[in-house]
């Protein structure tokens, strides 16, 4: 196996490095163009009102916030980092862990936690 790849459950993978600043295919898209086009939400409703449970891509992995009307619920904010993320999903994790962040947040927020 070359320097260019690392081995990781089993799977040989490459090693990818990018210029600082620079994402892959999204180098030279804008953030806001990333994150709406790969954001994901739900919505729900508590006390008579509509919640949105928003998850972002960052940089550095995913964000997950609730809001009303837009504005950010209360000042929790739940993530999982990038390596992390791509960890769970080489090693056959069966669980969005996106999702299940999503999933705790709005339970979280329904019991009063957050």
């Amino acid at each position: 196996m070359g320097s260019g790849f690392r081995q990781k459950a089993g799977l040989i993978l490459p090693n990818w490095q990018f210029p600082t600043g620079e994402f892959g295919a999204f180098a030279r898209c804008p953030l806001w163009q990333l994150e709406s086009a790969m954001h994901k939400a739900t919505t729900f409703e508590h006390g008579g009102k509509v919640y949105e449970v928003r998850a972002i891509p960052t940089l550095n992995g995913w964000k997950v916030r609730i809001f009303v009307e837009g504005i950010p619920a209360n000042g929790f904010t739940y993530s999982v980092d990038s390596q992390v993320y791509q960890d769970a999903a080489i090693d056959g994790v069966p669980e969005d862990l996106v999702a299940g962040l999503m999933e705790t947040a709005e339970r979280d927020f329904r019991r009063g936690l957050a």
